[in-house]
């Protein structure tokens, strides 16, 4: 991830440096300060991962660095979106110009230009940081079915996904979220994964909230790609499984009140780091015949899940893509699928923008933190 950065780094540094900086190149001093400040925005994952050592994302610096180093990011990000927006404008302006023999932007205008984009970005991080601070909104959805079971019928469930435990989701508002949770009185809670950032020894405490999750028909989760960045999944394991989470791994568990079935898989990078890799097939055996649930942190896997019999698929992961720019970048390496409510083959599929959010990017524009309250109805067949 650090050479990815690293690259990311030196094309953010080198377009806007050279959009912005190098007009500037007779006002020395101005242009030497504005690439710093471009640099260490456009390298702020490079330095965080330096100075918070090995583990994923540096979960032992204090939160207000990791905040303070997101909204920096976050400036230089905007700055970015802002130019590329401006691009084929500035060509258009240049080519009617041309056309009248009109003089184009003189450095002045140009300058001041860029300042204003400047500042915009400023604004827009400032409110982005804002919003990944906010508590999460609670997001009521209904679903009906015309082979859910009757028991079933007006099943309210919780689902929380993304909550990512660490110095920038802290104790306080991991207790916050269990709060918002319970207010919504749900039949059953569901945890989709990255429930921290760090080791139980870094994160436990700002996790050990989740121990206040009840419902009636049960608290079960599955893990997340985070629960294997950790370095010590087992660990991590026995710790949520403390808390009265009852974890799925290409596993399902029978609900015989309710006359249905939760099912749940393992995350891609168990694989990678030599624990159980996804197996839709062993989580949804006999799904043809019993209404069942998928829980799976990325969406990718619903079109396999709606052809092995999955009625439902739950699923995080994306972050709903955070902030303006990013959805449909997001979207592409998820299978198309980032926020909301898709179809999949007749299989309804729901992805949680998330409940926490993620250290590395802290930020939120149009893609609000949500705890999702999934009301389940009977429909009458025609």
């Amino acid at each position: 991830m650090t050479a990815f950065h690293l690259v990311l780094g030196l094309i953010l540094a080198g377009y806007l440096g050279g959009r912005i900086v190098f007009p500037l190149r007779n006002r020395k001093v101005l242009a030497a300060v504005l690439l710093g400040m471009i640099a260490l925005g456009a390298f702020k994952s490079v330095l965080v991962r330096l100075l918070g050592g090995p583990q994923f994302f540096a979960p032992q610096l204090p939160g207000w660095v990791l905040h303070f180093a997101a909204w920096w990011f976050g400036w230089v990000y905007f700055l970015l979106l802002l130019m590329l927006i401006a691009e084929p404008m500035r060509g258009l302006w240049a080519l009617w110009c041309r056309k009248k023999h009109r003089p184009g932007l003189s450095p002045r205008q140009v300058n001041r230009l860029h300042g204003a984009f400047a500042l915009t970005a400023a604004l827009l991080a400032s409110f982005a940081l804002y919003g990944g601070m906010c508590a999460p909104q609670i997001r009521e959805m209904e679903l009906a079915f015309p082979d859910l079971p009757p028991e079933a019928d007006g099943l309210r469930i919780a689902v929380l996904s993304d909550i990512h435990a660490n110095p920038t989701v802290p104790e306080a508002r991991v207790r916050e979220f269990v709060r918002l949770t319970m207010a919504a009185r749900p039949d059953l809670i569901l945890l989709l994964g990255d429930y921290f950032d760090g080791t139980v020894a870094q994160a436990g405490r700002h996790v050990a909230p989740l121990a206040g999750l009840q419902a009636k028909h049960g608290v079960y989760a599955i893990p997340g790609n985070h629960e294997y960045y950790c370095g010590d999944y087992p660990a991590w394991r026995s710790f949520l499984q403390n808390l009265g989470l009852t974890m799925l791994e290409n596993e399902q568990v029978d609900l015989p009140s309710l006359n249905l079935r939760i099912a749940g898989i393992t995350d891609p990078a168990g694989g990678k780091f030599d624990r159980k890799a996804p197996d839709l097939a062993k989580a949804l055996a006999g799904a043809k015949r019993k209404f069942t649930i998928l829980l799976a942190h990325r969406p990718q896997h619903a079109p396999e899940a709606a052809k092995l019999g999955a009625k439902l698929q739950l699923s995080g992961h994306t972050h709903g893509g955070s902030v303006y720019g990013l959805k449909e970048l997001v979207a592409k390496f998820n299978g198309g699928y980032v926020s909301g409510l898709y179809l999949v083959d007749n299989m309804p599929l729901v992805v949680s923008n998330g409940t926490g959010i993620w250290n590395g990017l802290p930020l939120r524009l149009g893609s609000p933190s949500e705890i999702i309250v999934l009301t389940l109805r009977r429909r009458n067949r025609r």
